[in-house]
């Protein structure tokens, strides 16, 4: 971007043949100032989640936050991919870490999304990763209660 060299904007299209239109696959962003704040004025915790878009399109949202000293939520990239599996999530994190230092002490909260964990597993290995106890909580009284009505 001319405002910023730091920004980190990264767009991907597929083009199978030069007569055809490009068609979106993937985008990523990650913003000089906010990547500047995280680094300076944040803890170490970043939480990961995704969730649907409901446009005509479809898609996914992914997003990485940190909390400031206020305990806020504090945005830190963005991603929108087609579909949510191991593979966005690896492009997804690797570009975060590029971003942020994949040499630094991390920690990553997250739930269980698909492909997730095993990609934490591939790149992270000085990196700790937790799953969100809330997320755990929810998922385990489902199972229950469904086993109690069957």
């Amino acid at each position: 971007m001319r405002v910023s060299k730091g920004n980190s904007i990264k767009i991907n299209t597929e083009r199978p043949l030069p007569t055809i239109q490009p068609r979106f696959e993937s985008f990523y962003f990650c913003f000089e100032g906010l990547k500047q704040g995280f680094l300076s004025g944040c803890r170490p915790f970043i939480e990961i989640d995704g969730c649907h878009l409901k446009t005509q399109y479809g898609g996914k949202l992914l997003i990485a936050v940190g909390r400031d000293a206020n305990d806020q939520y504090y945005p830190l990239a963005f991603g929108v991919v087609e579909v949510e599996n191991k593979e966005s999530w690896r492009w997804f994190l690797t570009l975060l870490l590029e971003d942020i230092g994949a040499d630094k002490r991390w920690v990553f909260i997250s739930d269980q999304q698909k492909g997730l964990m095993s990609v934490f597993d591939e790149l992270l290995e000085v990196v700790k990763h937790r799953l969100c106890l809330r997320h755990l909580y929810a998922n385990f009284k489902k199972k229950i209660w469904w086993r109690c009505c069957n």
